[in-house]
This record gives structure tokens, sequence and C-alpha cells, in this order.
């Protein structure tokens, strides 16, 4: 049988190739060698030339479609979110992972925990929860109620009150940002007449 021009040289060969290509050996210079062994004298493109609509027909392992799974991080992500937030693939996941880690499920039950904490602003219920989460002996979570420990008053008027910082905080990232694209050339001067205008027309709405 003469195929795409692989010559006579090929023709002997061809049922022991057609074996060793169903026994999975796709590799030309693999399979030329094994051919050149038993007498055959062309050329390696003549074989990759004969195997080539071979090749086109079958569906290599490596090009399936593969499962892409999240990484550990945006699990984490997930578990961390209320469940009415999560989409149903995030909540497939979310069940998946804890009915195979109990560890995971005591970690993700505790979060949502510590989110009604907050919702509910009770600092009575926020120490149960540092009672519960230290029982857990989940290492994370311990080190994570050793600082809120260190600092539990604060932690607990910040639970308990209205009132926050974020203001402050936005007007310190603000002036960080405009020192920053200064680049350290203008002075105290030049940032004051920067935020001042702001400042003042801020004042200015203001009733």
């Amino acid at each position: 049988m003469h195929h795409g021009g692989a010559g006579p040289n090929w023709i002997p060969f061809g049922n022991t190739y057609r074996k060793r290509w169903a026994e999975g050996c796709h590799n030309a210079s693999q399979l030329c060698r094994e051919l050149r062994q038993q007498g055959y004298g062309g050329r390696r493109s003549r074989v990759k030339e004969y195997v080539q609509p071979w090749r086109s027909n079958s569906v290599p392992a490596s090009s399936k479609p593969r499962r892409t799974l999240p990484n550990v991080r945006l699990v984490a992500l997930w578990l961390g979110k209320a469940p009415m937030q999560r989409s149903p693939h995030e909540q497939r996941w979310v069940e998946a992972v804890t009915a195979s880690h109990p560890q995971v499920a005591t970690a993700e039950r505790l979060a949502q925990q510590f989110r009604q904490v907050l919702q509910d602003r009770d600092s009575d219920a926020l120490k149960s929860w540092l009672i519960s989460s230290v029982a857990s002996d989940i290492p994370e979570l311990k080190r994570f109620v050793a600082g809120i420990e260190r600092d539990y008053e604060a932690v607990a008027a910040a639970v308990e009150q209205h009132w926050s910082n974020g203001q402050v905080e936005g007007q310190v990232h603000r002036l960080k940002l405009l020192k920053r694209q200064m680049y350290g050339r203008g002075g105290f001067l030049l940032l004051r007449q920067r935020v001042l205008p702001f400042t003042t027309a801020g004042s200015q709405r203001s009733p």
C-alpha cells in the first residue's frame, strides 16, 4: 500500500506501525528508529508524513478539556462570604469542601458567626465567639483571637459603637497619595496648597 508519498520502503512495515500506534507509540522519531531495526531505509519525514492523518483524527489526552479547579485563596474567599451572597457555583464548592474537611467546616461556621456578631453589634456574643474559636483548635483562628484579646476593649467598643474612623483613614490615604504624586520634590507649602482647596470647597458646601 502506497500512502502519502511514503515510498516503497514503507510498504512492508505498515502493519507493524499500525500495531505500535495502537499500543500508544505516537512519536515519529521513536517509530522510525524501531522500523529501521526491522530494515526500513526511509527518512523520518516519511514516517511523520505517513502518520499525520492518524494524528489529526486522534485526540491526544493533553488536548482534552481539563476541569479547572479554583485556587485556595478563591475558595477561602467563598467560605468567608455570607451564604446568600454566594453564586450557585461558589455554594457547590463550599459544600464540597466543608463536607470533605471537618476543620474547614468548623472555620466556615465560625466565620459566619463572627459576621453575625458584627452585624448585631453584640459584644457579649463576641466573648462567646472567642471561647468557641479557641476551642476549635484551629491555629489561624487562635492567632486571630490572641490579637483581639490584646486589645479587647478597643475591639469591643468597635463592635458596640456606630462611630467609625473611616473618614479619617480616607483623608490620611489621600494625603499619602498626594505626597507620592509629588515624588518628594515639593515641600509642605505645596502640599498645603494642594490639600486646602479641597477642604475649603468641602466646607463651603456643608450647611
